[in-house]
C-alpha cells in the first residue's frame, strides 16, 4: 500500500502538473516576498553596523567651540566606560578651484600615524598625503565637481578669522577617499560662504595651527558587540555621554556631547530603514492572504474532480484520514517546495534590489544577506499549515457524504430562471450567447465569487502599491510650498538684532532680491496630552507678527481645505502630532519648555503639515502661558527670484554678518527630503512588480480551473457547431467580466487597505499623504484588465484542444 499510495500521488502531481506549480508558484511568491522583505532591514543594518565596526566609526563626538585641550583628553581617559579616544581639528573655510569655482568646504585632521584612528577613511584614488600642503577629497562629492588628482585648491580671499587656523593656504589634491562619518550625500550647514558644504577634505595635522582642539571622537567599551540601530546600544551610549557631560571642567557648553544619531548619514540612513521596516511589517500579510485563497480554491477544486476516486475507496474501507493524507501531501509538496524556492530567492532578491536602490543616495558597503530563520520559519510554516488546513477543510464537505453518492457524479444544479429573466425589456433584447454567459455567473454563486475575491484582492494590492506612491511622492511639494511658503531660513545668533546690522538691513529690504521677510520664535518643546499621557517633542511656533503668519505659513484644515485664522487665543497644532497624543479640537495639552516651564493649553484648532510636528500660537498666549518673552532668534524670508546665483549671493551676505549663525533654503531641504522618499519609491516599485506578478498567477490559476471543470460543456458547444473564436468568446466574455467586477471591488478594498497600510507605514516625525491620484486608479484597473487579456491568450491553446468526444461523457 506504501508504494501504490506514493505513486498514486506522484502520478496526480504528473496529470495535474499545471495545478501543482500554480501552488507552488503562488506559495513561492507570497513565501519570497513577505520573508525577503522582512529581512530587508535587518540586513540594512547588520551591513551598516558590520561596516561602522570595520572603520572604528565613533560612538560619541565632543564638540567645544571654547577649545579642547590635552588636558580635557585626559580626563576623558579615566572614565571606565571609554574605549578609545581620538582629538582631531574641524574647520569650515572656503577654497578656490582650478577652475575658479569657490567651494565651500570643511577640512578635518588625519590622525597621527602614532594615535588611534577612528572614523577611518578609504583611499578610492592615489595615496595619503605627507605633507602639510596635500589633501585628500572626499569621493563622491568630488564627482558632482571637476576636481582630479594634483589639482590645486586655494584659500579664498573671502575667508574670514582663520588667523592660527591653517599653516598652508594652498592645497594639492593626492587623493580621493570614501568616509564612515560621511555615510551619504546630504548637505551639511556651514558657516561660511552659501552657508552649504559642498566639499570634504582631510590634511595631516601639521596643517592646522590651532592651539586647541574643536572636536574629541571616542569609542565606548562593548558597543561593537552591539548593533548600532538597537536599543541595547542606545542606552550603552547614553549612559557613558551622561557621565561626559558632568565632567565640569571640559570646556563645551551644553547640549554638544553628541551620539550617532546627530551624524547626518547615520541618522538619515536610520530613518530609511524604519520605514522599509513599517511598510515590510504590513504590505506582505495582505500579499499572503491573496496566496492562501487561491491555494483553497485550487486544492478544492481538486478533491471535488476526485469525488468518484474517494468515494471508491470509502467503498473498499479506506478510513478518512489515510485518503485525506493522499490530498494533505500533494498540497505539502506544494507548499514546502514553493517555500524553498521563494526563500532561497527572496532572503538574496528584495534585500539587494533594495539596498541598490539606496546606494544612489548613499556609500553602502557590500550587503551582508543572512538566512534569518525566525522569519523562514514564519513565513514557510504559515503558508504550508494554511494550504494544509485549506485541504483539510474541502475534504472534509465531501467525506460527509456515503460511498454511494461518491462513486456518482455530483448532480448538476436544476435549470431555473435568473433574476433578469424577469425583466422582459432586457432579456429578450440580449443575443443568446448573452443570456448563457448571464446565467453561468449569476447561477454558479460559488465560481462567481472566488474569482471576483481574487481579482479584487490583487488589484487592491496594486492600487495600494501605487497610493502609496502618491503619498509618499507629494508630500515634499505640499510641505515645502503649497504649507511653507516660504524659501529663506536664517538662525540668528542669540540675542541679536537686524536693526544693528545696516548690511543685514540693507539686504532683507531689497526687493529686487526678498520680497518680505518676518522673524519667529521655534523652539523643541515636550507636549502631553492631559486625557492619555501621550508624549511627543513638536516645535512651537510664534510669530513676532501674527498678521504675517498667513503670507508665510498656510495654515488649512487638509479634508476641508477651509484656512484656519490664527488669533490672540488660538492654539493650533499639526495633524500628525494630533494623531500622536490622541488629542481633537477642544481637548487640553500640556506644554514643557526648556527651562521646564509647563502650561496647559485648550487645542482651537488641527491643521495639515506632513514633515515634524508644530504648535502655534501668539506672543500674547506664550507670554501668558511661560511668564517670559519668547526669542525671535529665526528669520524666515521670500526670495523673489529662488536659484542658485541669487541663493549664493544672499548666503555669502549674510554669513559675513558675525549676527547670523546658519542660513538653510527650503529648496535645498526639499531635495534633501525628496531624495530620501524617491528611494522609498523603488520598494514601492517592487511591491507593484510583485502584485501585478500575483495578480497574473491568481487570474491563470482561476482561468484554468474554470476551464477544467466545464470541458464537458465546451465539448458539447463544439459539438453544437460553436467554432474556434465562438468558443473562446463564451468563456473569456465571463472571464472579462468577473475581471471588471473583481477589478471594481478591488479599488474600494484598496482604498481602506492604502490606509491602513498608510497609517502604519508613517515614521514618527513625518505624515504621509493621505489621497490616491486618479491615474492610480487607473494604472490599477488597468493592470488587472491586462492581464486577464494575456491570460486569455494563453489559455486558447488549452481551449481548441478540448475534444469533442468529451461531450459524450456528460452526465445523464
Amino acid at each position: 500500500m506504501g508504494k501504490s499510495y506514493l505513486k498514486n500521488i506522484w502520478r496526480d502531481i504528473y496529470k495535474t502538473f499545471n495545478r501543482f506549480l500554480a501552488i507552488l508558484s503562488i506559495v513561492a511568491l507570497g513565501v519570497g516576498f513577505l520573508a525577503g522583505l522582512m529581512a530587508t532591514t535587518p540586513d540594512m543594518r547588520i551591513s551598516t553596523d558590520n561596516y561602522y565596526d570595520n572603520t572604528d566609526f565613533m560612538d560619541i563626538r565632543i564638540v567645544g567651540t571654547l577649545g579642547l585641550t590635552q588636558n580635557d583628553v585626559e580626563r576623558l581617559e579615566k572614565i571606565y566606560s571609554i574605549d578609545k579616544i581620538m582629538p582631531s581639528y574641524t574647520y569650515d573655510i572656503l577654497l578656490n578651484g582650478p577652475n575658479i569655482e569657490t567651494y565651500v568646504t570643511k577640512i578635518h585632521s588625519l590622525a597621527a600615524s602614532n594615535s588611534v584612528y577612528l572614523n577611518q577613511i578609504e583611499i578610492v584614488e592615489g595615496r595619503m598625503p605627507k605633507n602639510a600642503d596635500e589633501i585628500l577629497v572626499e569621493y563622491k562629492r568630488n564627482m558632482k565637481n571637476t576636481l582630479k588628482l594634483n589639482d590645486i585648491l586655494t584659500l579664498s580671499a573671502s575667508n574670514k578669522n582663520l588667523d592660527n587656523v591653517l599653516e598652508v593656504n594652498k592645497f594639492k589634491i593626492v587623493g580621493f577617499v570614501n568616509s564612515s562619518y560621511y555615510f551619504s550625500d546630504e548637505r551639511e550647514v556651514s558657516t561660511v560662504g552659501n552657508g552649504t558644504v559642498n566639499l570634504i577634505v582631510y590634511a595631516i595635522e601639521d596643517s592646522f595651527s590651532l592651539e586647541a582642539y574643536t572636536d574629541i571622537f571616542l569609542t565606548v567599551n562593548g558597543a561593537k558587540e552591539l548593533n548600532t540601530f538597537s536599543n541595547k546600544y542606545d542606552d550603552l551610549i547614553n549612559k557613558t555621554a551622561e557621565i561626559i557631560e558632568d565632567i565640569d571642567e571640559i570646556e563645551y557648553p551644553k547640549w554638544y556631547v553628541l551620539d550617532r544619531h546627530y551624524n547626518a548619514g547615520f541618522e538619515s540612513f536610520n530613518q530609511n530603514a524604519n520605514k522599509v521596516e513599517a511598510i515590510s511589517k504590513v504590505f506582505p500579510i495582505f500579499f499572503f492572504l491573496v496566496a492562501a485563497l487561491v491555494s483553497l480554491t485550487t486544492m478544492t477544486r481538486m478533491v471535488e474532480e476526485e469525488r468518484i476516486q474517494i468515494g471508491t475507496l470509502k467503498a473498499l474501507g479506506y478510513g478518512k484520514v489515510i485518503i485525506a493524507a493522499k490530498y494533505v501531501l500533494y498540497a505539502a509538496i506544494a507548499s514546502i517546495l514553493g517555500s524553498i524556492i521563494g526563500l532561497t530567492v527572496g532572503f538574496k532578491l528584495f534585500p539587494t534590489v533594495i539596498w541598490n536602490a539606496y546606494e544612489m543616495m548613499y556609500r553602502l558597503p557590500p550587503l551582508i544577506t543572512e538566512f534569518n530563520t525566525k522569519y523562514a520559519l514564519f513565513s514557510s510554516l504559515s503558508v504550508i499549515l494554511c494550504t494544509i488546513i485549506a485541504t483539510i477543510f474541502a475534504c472534509y464537505n465531501t467525506f460527509v457524504e456515503n460511498p454511494a453518492q461518491l462513486m456518482l457524479p455530483r448532480v448538476p444544479k436544476g435549470g431555473k430562471r435568473v433574476f433578469l429573466e424577469h425583466i422582459p425589456l432586457i432579456w429578450n433584447k440580449m443575443k443568446f450567447s448573452y443570456k448563457v454567459t448571464a446565467r453561468n455567473l449569476i447561477r454558479y454563486k460559488k465560481r462567481f465569487f472566488m474569482t471576483v475575491i481574487g481579482v479584487a484582492g490583487c488589484t487592491a494590492l496594486l492600487l495600494t502599491g501605487f497610493g502609496l506612491r502618491d503619498s509618499i511622492g507629494d508630500i515634499i511639494y505640499k510641505q515645502f510650498g503649497d504649507i511653507f511658503k516660504y524659501n529663506l531660513i536664517v538662525n540668528l545668533k542669540e540675542k541679536s538684532s537686524i536693526e544693528d546690522s545696516p548690511k543685514l538691513t540693507e539686504l532683507l529690504n531689497n526687493k529686487n532680491l526678498i520680497s518680505d521677510y518676518t522673524k519667529i520664535h521655534q523652539k523643541k518643546i515636550t507636549a502631553t496630552s492631559k486625557n492619555n499621557n501621550n508624549t511627543a517633542t513638536p516645535s512651537i511656533t510664534v510669530f513676532e507678527d501674527l498678521n504675517k503668519i498667513n503670507d508665510f505659513i498656510s495654515l488649512r484644515n487638509r479634508k476641508t481645505g477651509v484656512p484656519i485664522k490664527l488669533n490672540n487665543n488660538s492654539v493650533v497644532v499639526t495633524e500628525k502630532l494630533a494623531e500622536k497624543l490622541d488629542i481633537k479640537i477642544g481637548d487640553f495639552i500640556i506644554l514643557e519648555n526648556n527651562d521646564k516651564h509647563a502650561s496647559q493649553f485648550t487645542v482651537t484648532d488641527i491643521t495639515e503639515n506632513y514633515v515634524y510636528g508644530y504648535v502655534y500660537i501668539s506672543k500674547g498666549t506664550y507670554i501668558d502661558a511661560f511668564e517670559t518673552e519668547p526669542t525671535f532668534d529665526i528669520l524666515i524670508g521670500n526670495i523673489i527670484n529662488d536659484d542658485n546665483v541669487t541663493r549664493d549671493k544672499i548666503a555669502t551676505t549674510l554669513l559675513e554678518e558675525n549676527k547670523v549663525n546658519t542660513i538653510n533654503f527650503t529648496n535645498l531641504l526639499k531635495t534633501d527630503y525628496s531624495n530620501l522618499l524617491n528611494n522609498i519609491d523603488y520598494i514601492v516599485i517592487v511591491i507593484i512588480f510583485c502584485a501585478g506578478l500575483l495578480a497574473f498567477i491568481v487570474l491563470y490559476n482561476l482561468t484554468n480551473i474554470n476551464i477544467t471543470e466545464r470541458i464537458k460543456e465546451i465539448a458539447t458547444i463544439k459539438v453544437l457547431g460553436f467554432y474556434d473564436n465562438e468558443v473562446a468568446a463564451y468563456i473569456y466574455r465571463e472571464t472579462i467580466i468577473l475581471s471588471v467586477i473583481g477589478a471594481l471591488s478591488g479599488l474600494v478594498a484598496g482604498i481602506f487597505l492604502h490606509r491602513f497600510v498608510v497609517a502604519t507605514a508613517e515614521v514618527e516625525n513625518m505624515m504621509f499623504g493621505r489621497t490616491i491620484s486618479p491615474a492610480s486608479y487607473i494604472y490599477s484597473f488597468a493592470l488587472t484588465m491586462l492581464f486577464s487579456i494575456v491570460v486569455n491568450i494563453f489559455m486558447n491553446k488549452k481551449l481548441k484542444a478540448i475534444n469533442m468526444v468529451e461531450s459524450m461523457k456528460a452526465n445523464d
